[in-house]
């Protein structure tokens, strides 16, 4: 019994560290511009060489974010705007 309720302890406890928002404030690189819509509050997209920033996007999406939140209409626009950017600069 006694290690039933340490199970549910450490999983309460994990549950609730998981659904805490934290800022991300070591500014790690995302690999997809999905995961960055999905993990970021705010979004710094650089140009290729010299590299400077060309935009800082908030992503204004409801938290907890899910896959779920993947359909929404303002996470489908927000990874539309960064498509735009990152490939306006290829033709450029």
């Amino acid at each position: 019994m006694r290690l039933v309720a340490q199970v549910k302890a450490a999983t309460a406890t994990i549950t609730a560290a998981i659904a805490t928002p934290r800022p991300m404030m070591d500014g790690s690189p995302a690999h997809s511009i999905s995961e960055a819509v999905l993990l970021s509050d705010r979004i710094v997209v650089m140009s290729a060489r010299p590299g400077r920033v060309m935009r800082v996007i908030d992503v204004d999406v409801e938290r907890p974010r899910t896959d779920e939140a993947r359909k929404d209409e303002r996470f489908l626009e927000i990874e539309a705007e960064i498509r735009d950017l990152i490939f306006s600069q290829e033709h450029a």
